[in-house]
This record gives structure tokens, sequence and C-alpha cells, in this order.
């Protein structure tokens, strides 16, 4: 057998061509990160200032929340929603944007890392046929083959660095692919907000014909219907007459129904209360699970805000708006009862639509109103 004796001035020559092709990779692709890193800026710029202004709209419209028993102060609120989700839909066409570019940016990298491998592996290649009594042979000294041996581990470190970059790297695009792909149904999310504000605005002005007379006719209306309402869910939940439609053992975090626009409701939303017995409390504390998938869920409008369609002048629940359909899910584990608002809660008008009541352990009642998938007796909408 023939043994070849590789010199370490080829091998170095091999070594010095691999780090050449290493710097052109690099090298193109610092110029293309220069222009990434550019665009990237510009975009996370404009999405911090779209941030501001959409936390502005926020507290404007909490300002506007007591003034929301006046036309002028119902229609500068809407106003205000439809504002912000539009401006919610830009702020996520940004995100986008900037997960394409940063997705781009990481595609690049991982060619690069690629390239670096395969030129690694190649020189550590051409040099792993020979044995170490032929690295000593082929040696001009015993100094010079503990430098060749050195490299060696050196060039072998390198490959495992790319090769754990490049795991890192694929790794990174597949969780910014997920982002991305989130962004996208909140995206569709804030779209069908929009959509549902302008329906409410129109339909406002539709039924007070812009004058403020009319309005608070509505309004009035709306304050007995709703003051009915609580009145009857306060004394099912007290007496226990809403146990007729029994359902089941229910785990934390498992189905009760899906969200609908059922009863009095101003759009497809989930409105979840929480009683004790001294009636309504803050749901917050008793939530283990979130009701909603969040993201793309959001809370549309929190425990206490001022609102006037209620007896107490505040909201007495959290409401999630989300898309109509979307699963609801249990905030604790317990005992479940659902079906329509009338017959469950002894309510006139279905004023909660199909609803249901979770007992707990801890001797909360929670209460999902508005959902969707009833039967047609009360999978209908009283409020429009």
């Amino acid at each position: 057998m023939r043994i070849t004796i590789i010199r370490p001035k080829v091998f170095l020559a091999a070594v010095v061509a691999a780090v050449f092709i290493a710097a052109a990779v690099s090298s193109s692709f610092n110029g293309a990160q220069d222009v990434n890193a550019q665009s990237l800026a510009e975009l996370r710029n404009q999405s911090a200032q779209l941030q501001k202004e959409i936390d502005a709209n926020k507290a404007q419209a909490e300002a506007l929340a007591g003034q929301a028993d006046s036309l002028k102060g119902a229609i500068a609120g809407l106003d205000i929603d439809i504002n912000n989700a539009t401006k919610q839909i830009e702020l996520t066409t940004l995100k986008i944007a900037e997960l394409e570019a940063e997705l781009e940016k990481a595609q690049a990298e991982l060619e690069r890392q690629k390239g670096l491998l395969k030129a690694s592996m190649r020189a550590l290649y051409k040099r792993g046929d020979a044995s170490t009594v032929e690295l000593i042979v082929g040696s001009d000294s015993f100094s010079e083959f503990m430098d060749e041996q050195e490299y060696l581990e050196r060039l072998k470190l390198g490959i495992q660095d790319s090769t754990k970059k490049v795991i890192e790297l694929k790794q990174q695009i597949e969780t910014q692919q997920n982002q991305q792909k989130e962004l996208k149904v909140q995206q569709e999310a804030a779209k069908k907000e929009l959509d549902n504000s302008r329906t409410q605005r129109a339909l406002l002005l539709q039924k007070t014909q812009g004058e403020e007379a009319q309005y608070r006719k509505v309004v009035d209306e709306l304050k007995k219907q709703q003051a009915v309402a609580e009145a009857a869910l306060a004394r099912a939940l007290n007496t226990g007459s809403y146990r007729v439609s029994p359902i089941g053992p229910v785990e934390q975090g498992g189905v009760v129904g899906s969200v609908g626009n059922t009863g009095l409701s101003s759009g497809p939303h989930l409105h979840l209360e929480a009683r004790n017995n001294n009636g309504v409390t803050n749901p917050s504390p008793y939530i283990k699970t979130q009701p909603i998938a969040m993201p793309p869920g959001w809370v549309s409008q929190g425990y206490g805000n001022p609102d006037p369609i209620y007896i107490s002048g505040f909201h007495p629940g959290i409401d999630y708006a989300t898309s109509a359909g979307a699963p609801i899910f249990a905030i604790d584990s317990g005992y479940m009862y659902r079906g329509c608002s009338d017959q469950m809660l002894g309510t006139r008008n279905n004023a909660y639509g199909y609803v249901a009541v979770v007992e707990h352990s801890n001797g909360i009642k929670s209460v999902y109103a508005h959902m969707s998938g009833g039967p047609a007796s009360c999978n209908y909408n009283t409020y429009y």
C-alpha cells in the first residue's frame, strides 16, 4: 500500500483556502447585514411610534369612559376604538415585516455558517487520511508536528461551533416563523374588531339618528334590560336555580363553550364574571387559566371600568375580544352548568344568551356569557 505524506505547508495551504472561502462568504453576508440592520432599525422605530400612539389612545379612551352616557362621548369612544384597531393592524403589519427581515438575516447567517462548516470539514477530511506516524514523518520538527496537531484541534472545534450555530439558527428561524403565524392571527382578530366597532358606530347613529335625546332613550332602555338581567343572575346564583342544566365536572382549562354574540352583546366576545356569597367580585385573582387563547385574544374591557349601562356604574366582569367560535376555557376546575339565559337564569329577552356557570371548590362561581353554539331558542342577539 502506498503511503502519501502530506507536508504541513500543503495542509496550511488548504486551511488558508478554507479561510479565504469563509472570508468571502462572510464579506457578502456583512454587506447584506448592513442593509438589513438599517431596514430593521427603521421598522422598529415605526413600531415604537405606533405603540406610543396606541397607548395614548387607550389613555384617552379611559378618560372618555365616564362620558359614555352622552351620544358625543359614545361616538368619540367608538372613534378611538376604530383608530386604535387601525393602528393595531398597522403595528402588526410592521412586526410581521420586522420578522421577515430578521428571518432573511437568519437565513443568510445560516448559509454562511453552512459554508464555513463545509470548508472546515473539507480541510479536515483532506488531512484526516494521514496517520500520526505520517504526520511525524512529514514534519520538519517535533514543534511543527505539535503546531499542526493544535491546528487540527482548532479546526475540529470550529466544526463543532459551526454545527451548534447551524442548529441554533434553524431553531431560531422556526420560532420566528411561528411568531409570524401568531401575528397574522392577531392581525385578523384586529380587523374583525375594527369591523365590529364600525358596525356599532353605524348602528348607534341609526338608532339615535344623531340626536342626544334619542340616545338617552336607547341608553335608558339598555339600562333597564341590564338591571333586570343582573338581578336575575344574582337571584339564580343565590338560589341555585341555574342547576337545571347540569353538564358535569370540568377541569381547569377544559372547554366550556365557544365565543359568540348572543344576548345583550355588542359584538363577538366573552363576558366573564365571578361571584361569591357577597356578590360580584373581580375575576382576576381566581383566573388560573386564561378563558381564551391570548394572543390572539385580548382584554377589551376590564373589571371596574366606568360603564353607564350597569346599575353599579361600572363593568362587573372582564370582556375578552377574539374571533367568533374561538374556544372558551374554564378558569379553574369545578362543576359546570350550561344553557339558555332565560331558562337557566330566569332572565327575560335572553340577556346573557347562551351561558355557562362553573361552581369552584373555593366558593367562587364563574359565569361565561354571550357564547355561541346553543339551541336556536337562545342563539340570537338582543342588543341590536
